[in-house]
């Protein structure tokens, strides 16, 4: 039943019906199923709206963040947040930071959850044109993440921002270390040029 009224708050969230929304929350209070639990329905909603850009999606975020500080995507909550931040024209780059610090404070982080944060500062980093930073994140993730599939797209990121900042010999070794570990990258070949 409880993944069932889960699945009718996902059908009415996806087909914009808000009164069918409200009530399957309303009847999955209580629930102890992470799954299908009414948090993680609020948080599908606050994505899907983040996703579309639409103008509601972080004040959705947000009441999630604190009707749920105790919630295992809580810190999924706050990365989303901060993308959204990051994203937004001009971009909020302290309000970011500040999600992205306060998940990154908690002690049940996943490594999961932490290489994603620590890929959003380089992207946070890149978007404010602050080339030495996204040089100093794009090297850290890189030592602590040696086997991410993101591992590429930093080293691209780190390259270009030691070209921007004129320090080709590091640029150049940053583009040669992408080929040399990667020829078969979809950035291989710009690196290349």
């Amino acid at each position: 039943k409880q993944r069932a009224l889960y699945n009718m708050g996902v059908a009415a969230m996806l087909g914009s019906l808000p009164q069918p929304y409200a009530r399957a929350v309303s009847q999955l209070k209580g629930d102890t199923d992470a799954e299908s639990s009414p948090g993680n329905l609020e948080l599908e909603r606050a994505l899907h709206l983040a996703a579309r850009r639409d103008g509601s999606a972080e004040d959705a975020l947000r009441d999630f963040l604190k009707a749920h500080p105790d919630d295992p995507r809580w810190v999924e909550a706050q990365t989303a947040l901060a993308e959204y931040c990051v994203l937004d024209i001009p971009s909020r780059s302290k309000t970011a930071q500040t999600a992205l610090d306060a998940a990154a404070a908690r002690p049940d982080i996943t490594p999961e959850a932490r290489e994603r944060l620590d890929y959003t500062r380089v992207w946070l980093h890149e978007g404010d044109e602050d080339f030495k930073k996204v040089c100093e994140a794009g090297e850290a993730f890189d030592k602590s993440w040696p086997k991410s599939h993101r591992r590429d797209d930093v080293r691209m990121k780190v390259a270009k921002s030691y070209f921007r900042l004129e320090d080709y010999p590091r640029a150049r070794a940053q583009f040669e270390q992408l080929v040399e570990d990667h020829p078969d990258s979809p950035y291989a070949e710009v690196a290349e040029f």
